[in-house]
């Protein structure tokens, strides 16, 4: 869903209004699939890294609730126009983090979905901006998880660590580790430590492709 570069200017202010026409038409990725047999209508999850909302469909066909949080801004315009066509859907523009304040997002020249706080050891980024960081443990929806979706290019080991006192009533998380620029032997191994010590057991993985290095399934 890529734009030639030339026209992004022109096409910027209305990218909210003609994305989501055709968001119905784009499966989601690979690790989504993976994950919706574990699923179930009395699931509430959290969504971690929703870009513009072609997981969080799924997501709410299978789960009785969807939590989804997004933190570009412009990509949130998109997932909040899309989404709210879904009765059981609240959006959060938020980058899920371990410290609360602000943190530099950076913007990838190759899609949306490779935009992240961390820097994808082979990524190429157009520009940055500044978002709004806080813990999952500060939110408001933080007690009603049940299971968390997790897809955020590198994030996903602060975004843990941010979330001790929610995984004390998750059940059930979902996990792509990535490979980056701080972390070139990838997270797999963090994000396997940090659940374990929090009492969960991995009944699912396999490698990806690219930046990213494992889609793990974790059930307590």
């Amino acid at each position: 869903m890529s734009i030639p570069k030339p026209f992004r200017p022109l096409t910027q202010p209305f990218r909210k209004y003609y994305v989501p026409l055709i968001l119905d038409k784009h499966e989601p990725d690979d690790e989504v699939q993976d994950y919706i047999p574990f699923l179930s209508k009395d699931v509430i999850l959290g969504e971690i890294g929703a870009n513009m909302g072609m997981s969080t469909r799924i997501y709410s066909q299978a789960c009785k609730f969807v939590h989804s949080f997004e933190a570009n801004p412009e990509t949130f315009q998109i997932l909040k126009r899309y989404t709210r066509k879904f009765g059981n859907v609240s959006v959060h523009n938020m980058a899920l983090w371990n410290t609360d304040g602000q943190i530099r997002f950076f913007v990838s020249g190759k899609g949306t979905k490779y935009d992240s706080i961390s820097l994808h050891i082979d990524g190429k980024y157009e520009s940055s901006v500044m978002v709004n960081s806080g813990k999952l443990d500060d939110q408001e929806c933080s007690n009603e998880l049940t299971a968390l979706a997790i897809d955020t290019e590198g994030a996903e080991v602060a975004i843990l660590e941010g979330a001790k006192e929610t995984l004390d009533h998750i059940n059930l998380i979902m996990v792509e580790t990535h490979y980056t620029k701080d972390k070139p032997e990838g997270t797999s191994k963090e994000v396997r430590v940090i659940l374990d010590q929090s009492g969960f057991s991995e009944i699912h993985s396999r490698k990806s492709s690219g930046s990213a290095q494992d889609v793990i399934i974790f059930k307590r």
